[in-house]
């Protein structure tokens, strides 16, 4: 079994949300809307029916994003967003619109359930039960009556909820959209409850998955120990090199890809005091894979709490070995560092093309750069909520964003087909992650019907006995294996 730590697909898969900033062409975008062109010339709107969401200029273009929110009386409108985007020259080089004409929908604005109503139908939503009292640590006195809730039964971060509008049907639903980060499985989501009679009006996912239960697993079948890294039989010199990490280097993306290296000082300007630090003064505040961009720990125990993470000591010396014949607990010290290690790549690239602090990046501290620090990635290692998978969880611009790797225990399976000749071979095939089970089986194949094995099926006669092939689609695979084996 091998651990998926070692390559953090997930990281390139995610949703950012910003936090506002003044607009230097503030004026010149408003009149731009108000003035009903490009985008939204067939919007009608006064300058009270928008805001700014948020705002910066690109560090590699030097253009202006400028992001509006409609609302009505204080209270967004839900996906109702507008931009205007303007160069160098302070020109409108693009814009969009999600603007609606509200004065075209119904408007929907009674309230009867509470905030705390809200989170209780989000949980019954996802069939969580709560414990202990949700204790309310936070209300603001305005119109969408934003509130901060704590109960970790229902939540592994604090709940937050706030009024919006959701357009339906012609309809404007006043809803409490409550933030919930479940205590299950630790997926975030944006639920939209319905202010009147608690129906879940939307449900809208912030974490990204990327799932590998069903691949062939050809792309990680190399299952031996790697042989000596690059560095290895330098003498001491190598093995003790400050500010080093023995890692899979970029471009690598996999261990079957080639073996460890020793790289030193890998950060460029966009980490400028390295990756050790948070306080932007020389010297690192930890020796541990924690600094400004990630902190790299391992959460087996899936309580999305930091756990163990290696220490490199005063000189920052990660130097460790991996062994990917062995199990992925016996070299945590060498996958975490990876991890810490790709989390920082991936800053620092992303970083030179415009994903950078004002953007809405990742840190603990921006440096003064724009943007809202103290979200660098709480990135969990050898996470012991799944297996086959890697999931990013992306809250606003100031929250810190989770990145769960799993370790991968889907093993490789060969399916011989003897005849007919012209379709005869080996070919590569996967488990199922469900009850998994090590057969050996031959033979004669029998189509199911229905094809897809959704439903009992017409055919139990001439499947029985033989190995039914079921097409993929429609229902679960749970679903389509029960139905076989009845």
């Amino acid at each position: 079994m091998k651990n998926l730590t070692l390559i953090p697909l997930a990281l390139l898969c995610h949703v950012v949300f910003i936090a506002a900033q003044p607009a230097q062409n503030l004026t010149k975008a408003n009149s731009y809307i108000l003035n009903q062109q490009g985008a939204f010339k067939n919007v009608s709107l006064a300058l009270e029916d928008f805001h700014v969401s948020s705002s910066h200029i690109s560090s590699l273009s030097g253009v202006e994003h400028i992001y509006y929110q409609q609302s009505i009386d204080g209270i967004d409108i839900l996906n109702a967003v507008g931009s205007v985007h303007i160069n160098k020259e302070q020109e409108v080089a693009h814009a969009t619109s999600g603007f609606l004409n509200a004065s075209g929908f119904n408007l929907q604005n009674a309230k009867v359930l509470a905030g705390l109503d809200a989170i209780n139908q989000a949980a019954a939503h996802f069939e969580l039960v709560p414990t202990g009292e949700t204790e309310l640590l936070e209300q603001q006195e305005n119109a969408s009556e934003e509130q901060v809730y704590s109960n970790r039964s229902i939540s592994k971060s604090n709940i937050t909820t706030r009024l919006k509008y959701v357009p339906r049907d012609g309809n404007l639903i006043l809803t409490w959209e409550v933030f919930i980060d479940k205590a299950d499985d630790g997926f975030m989501y944006l639920l939209y409850v319905n202010a009147q009679n608690g129906n879940i009006e939307e449900s809208i996912p912030l974490t990204v998955e990327c799932n590998f239960g069903s691949l062939d697993g050809q792309s990680h079948e190399n299952h031996h120990s790697f042989g000596p890294s690059q560095n290895e039989g330098q003498g001491d010199a190598a093995l003790f090199a400050p500010n080093s990490y023995r890692v899979y280097a970029i471009p690598l993306e996999a261990p079957n890809e080639g073996g460890q290296s020793l790289v030193t000082a890998p950060w460029n300007a966009s980490s400028p005091f390295g990756w050790h630090d948070t306080n932007g003064a020389a010297g690192a505040e930890f020796t541990i894979t924690r600094g400004n961009n990630v902190y790299a720990s391992e959460d087996q125990d899936a309580n999305n709490i930091p756990g163990y993470s290696p220490d490199g000591g005063s000189s920052l010396s990660f130097e460790f070995l991996v062994d990917t014949s062995m199990d992925p607990s016996t070299y945590l010290d060498g996958s975490i560092t990876n991890l810490f290690y790709m989390n920082n790549i991936m800053h620092d690239v992303t970083h030179n093309y415009g994903f950078d602090e004002a953007a809405g990046n990742f840190q603990v501290n921006n440096y003064g750069n724009g943007g809202v620090g103290g979200d660098a990635v709480n990135a969990d290692a050898l996470d012991g909520s799944g297996t086959n998978n890697a999931n990013f969880g992306t809250p606003s611009d100031g929250s810190p964003p989770r990145m769960q790797m799993f370790r991968w225990n889907n093993t490789k399976t060969t399916l011989n087909v003897n005849a007919p000749g012209n379709i005869s071979g080996a070919f590569t095939a996967s488990g199922a992650d469900f009850n998994p089970t090590s057969v050996s089986v031959t033979g004669s194949v029998v189509l199911a019907e229905p094809n897809l094995g959704c439903s009992a099926f017409t055919n139990p006669g001439a499947v029985s006995g033989k190995i039914a092939l079921i097409d993929r689609g429609s229902c679960n695979f749970t679903v389509k294996v029960s139905n076989a084996v009845n």
